[in-house]
């Protein structure tokens, strides 16, 4: 039967934005469609879209205090988490734990100190054409280093990574915040009487979409099914490093993928600088899948050029906008529509649940 209404819950990712930039970008996402936007009518966080019949409540799960909490922290203190977050990644990925996930992790610590180090050679290899002293180069080029770091990437790539480290360690205040807060969100999940309940996280909210099914699926009505949609997830970095938090959601994806009321979709590119890309959470827990789990369907969304989106600084980066780009108005062929999947009449199962993995995803084998 096709939908006519529809329940979403949304997890955001490591992002202090409102309520109301995403609204923003959903309208602008949707208006190829004919689609009305208003609020919700008990109004909680989140907007109702209704498209051709079809009545979508998308309501808003909140936690960017907690981002904007870790990231308020002075200067010199980020710089340290980064430090200490960089060198725990590499013990890791060389020999602690190896694998594709910490190797890819791994590559994108790198990115600041490559950042700080270029200004700083290539100022001082200019020196002797400029007539600069090489001491002075070297400090000017330190300086300009540093400042990039600062305004660049302190944002977008070491706090989301320190913030994954200390989720995935469980070993300070952040992961029991994290997991707490989560937790009441998923206890505000309700299968109500709409046609198709979709629980969906995009970045960290991937974490959060399926720590909170699992937690949910407790006290879920017997033969009432549940849609799970993951966007560019950043589960396979944690599950790569080792702790409590790693331990919760290697327990919450065995959880969801053996219950059969639950139909995953992973969704992600190999574009994507911020996830590991096109790979079975099966796989990424290894020993930890075992006979009768069910694979989520792992589909490929290609993000060539996705747009920067206005009042998002961070999306001055390609990076950081092909990150975003899932949440966005596709380009034609790019496997994959956000707008369309949450507003149209088919259900995320009767939507993917024909469609087969992307040739290029790399699966588990039960």
């Amino acid at each position: 039967m096709p939908v006519s209404s529809r329940t979403v819950w949304y997890f955001h990712g490591f992002d202090p934005a409102t309520t109301a930039r995403y609204r923003r970008i959903f309208a602008a996402a949707s208006e190829r469609f004919d689609v009305t936007l208003e609020g919700l009518p008990d109004g909680e966080d989140g907007w109702q879209a209704t498209r051709e019949g079809v009545v979508t409540d998308v309501r808003y799960c909140r936690y960017e205090d907690l981002v904007r909490g870790y990231r308020a922290a002075p200067f010199w203190q980020r710089a340290w988490r980064y430090w200490v977050t960089l060198f725990a990644v590499s013990w890791s990925s060389i020999f602690a734990r190896p694998s594709h996930q910490t190797s890819k992790a791994y590559g994108l610590m790198l990115a600041p100190m490559m950042t700080f180090g270029f200004p700083i050679v290539l100022l001082a290899v200019c020196s002797f054409w400029l007539g600069m002293s090489a001491i002075l180069a070297l400090f000017v080029g330190a300086l300009l280093g540093l400042l990039l770091v600062r305004w660049l990437f302190l944002d977008v790539v070491a706090d989301l990574f320190s913030y994954l480290r200390a989720l995935a360690v469980g070993n300070d205040q952040h992961w029991s915040e994290y997991a707490m807060r989560i937790y009441d969100l998923a206890d505000q999940i309700d299968p109500g009487e709409t046609d198709e309940t979709l629980v969906i996280g995009h970045s960290l909210g991937g974490i959060a979409a399926v720590v909170s099914v699992a937690r949910k699926l407790e006290t879920w009505p017997e033969g009432r099914p549940i849609g799970l949609l993951t966007l560019g997830s950043t589960h396979g970095i944690v599950l790569a490093q080792l702790g409590i938090g790693q331990s919760a959601l290697v327990a919450a994806i065995q959880k969801v993928t053996s219950d059969p009321r639950v139909f995953w979709v992973d969704v992600s590119s190999p574009r994507d600088a911020f996830c590991v890309p096109l790979t079975d959470p099966l796989k990424q827990i290894g020993q930890g899948a075992r006979p009768g789990m069910t694979s989520p369907r792992v589909i490929s969304a290609q993000l060539r050029d996705a747009p920067k989106i206005p009042g998002d600084r961070r999306t001055v980066f390609s990076a950081m906008r092909r990150h975003m780009g899932y949440l966005l108005a596709p380009e034609p062929g790019s496997g994959f529509d956000y707008a369309d999947t949450v507003t149209a009449a088919l259900s995320l199962k009767e939507r993917f649940g024909p469609r087969g993995n992307s040739p290029k995803a790399k699966m588990w084998q039960g």
